[in-house]
């Protein structure tokens, strides 16, 4: 290896600021086009109840639950459990 070659490693904050502008590329547009508030941190997400880890929003999660929420017909879905 050449003296002038390095490894070089993500740090910490990199990789948050990395997750945290996916979040506002691709999460935060749902929310503002169904009109959905949330809480957000550099940490964590949270929407409708649920809070998104944010080391793993990129996964799909966040989207997948956003979508589940409105049908194709611009409808909320809404789901009724019976207690026993």
């Amino acid at each position: 290896m050449n003296d002038f070659q390095k490894m070089i490693a993500e740090f910490g904050i990199k990789k948050t600021m990395k997750l945290v502008g996916y979040c506002n590329n691709h999460v935060i547009p749902l929310l503002k086009e169904r009109r959905i508030q949330w809480d957000m941190t550099p940490m964590r997400i949270i929407f409708c109840g649920r809070t998104f880890p944010m080391k793993y929003i990129d996964n799909g999660d966040a989207e997948e639950f956003i979508n589940s929420l409105i049908d194709e017909e611009g409808q909320a879905t809404l789901t009724l459990y019976k207690r026993k």
